[in-house]
């Protein structure tokens, strides 16, 4: 039988690898890219936060880094150091969802065969956004908020939490200093390049790192969403901790794909999953959004968690200020200095 023929090459495949590998050590099993999936995944998934053990270990792996080269490491760096970007078209047919992935409507792949399709939503794409900016509080209300800075603590995947501030226009400048043990590091977008700053250096950010810090520029976003994401949809329904939700899929750049996810009742963007295609293949990100609160007539979220496939931020905020002035300088590049 074929599925009998299909499992003896896999098997051989793996006995093969490992020979001419590892030296006929059995680093590869049929669990490394299946998972117990009749399907392999070739996905990235996000990352969570470490346990306490975990965090207790990481931390003392850290300080032994430190003690041998005499220095510390400057700071959190930014999300996905190193990613390599892929060039393409926007608006490609969006990803199946990796398995593992904490997507609405979208579990892992069940080991027999794949759920069909769920029809369409009801509700347009207008409708949708129609709804999350009336529970913003209106649409008047959220084109007034032209700027926000927003003071909290963000705590990373190893449970180590830093002080933050972030300053943001609706027009897409964003900037965000995080205050480490070695210093602040400040990540930056100007409205046309990303840069950052750590306590030895300034430099550009380019790629996937770019869009990166440009992720949680979403002031404008309510108003401009049409505009940002080609080929917006409404996908399908799902849920996301209980809770029903609605997912519009677009396009914002190259080789990118998003699904926005609404929460069905109180109209709420709840979530962000990002797909990039790279050639080393496809990386997640995820936005959660959570504990939204009325700021000068504006519902803003005071909870907002940022994972990427090697990081996870969850930023908490206590101070935030609608309309605060901010200097367009705050955004500049700083000048390299020696």
């Amino acid at each position: 039988k074929k599925p009998k023929e299909t499992a003896r090459k896999m098997l051989r495949m793996v006995e093969t690898i490992n020979t001419q590998q590892f030296e006929g050590r059995q680093q590869v099993t049929c669990t490394t890219c299946h998972h117990g999936s009749n399907r392999p995944d070739r996905n990235t998934v996000v990352a969570s936060e470490m346990t306490p053990g975990e965090a207790a270990a990481a931390q003392r792996a850290s300080a032994a880094r430190q003690d041998l080269s005499g220095r510390g490491r400057p700071g959190e760096g930014g999300p996905g150091r190193g990613a390599p970007g892929a060039d393409g078209a926007r608006g490609q047919q969006p990803p199946a969802v990796p398995e593992g992935a904490r997507t609405a409507g979208a579990g892992g792949r069940d080991s027999q065969a794949e759920p069909a399709e769920p029809p369409p939503p009801a509700e347009s794409v207008d409708d949708v956004l129609d709804k999350y900016v009336q529970a913003l509080g209106g649409h008047d209300a959220v084109a007034q908020a032209k700027t926000r800075v927003m003071r909290g603590t963000a705590t990373a995947r190893d449970l180590q939490q830093a002080p933050i501030t972030v300053q943001e226009k609706a027009t897409g400048e964003y900037r965000i200093d995080t205050e480490g043990r070695q210093g602040t590091q400040t990540r930056a977008f100007d409205g046309k390049r990303a840069w950052m700053q750590m306590p030895n250096g300034v430099r550009d950010v380019e790629g996937v790192n770019a869009q990166q810090i440009t992720r949680l520029a979403d002031l404008g976003l309510p108003l401009t969403a049409k505009a940002r994401y080609e080929h917006l949809r409404s996908a399908r329904y799902g849920s996301i901790d209980g809770a029903p939700t609605i997912v519009l899929i677009g396009s914002p750049a190259a080789n990118v794909t998003e699904w926005l996810h609404f929460d069905r009742t109180t109209g709420l963007l709840a979530r962000r999953n990002i797909f990039t295609r790279t050639a080393l293949g496809q990386l997640q990100e995820q936005v959660d959004y959570g504990d939204y609160r009325d700021v000068s007539g504006v519902k803003l979220p005071f909870q907002v968690r940022y994972a990427t496939w090697n990081s996870v931020s969850t930023q908490r905020f206590t101070d935030v200020k609608v309309n605060a002035p901010i200097d367009d300088g705050q955004f500049a590049r700083p000048a390299a200095t020696r």
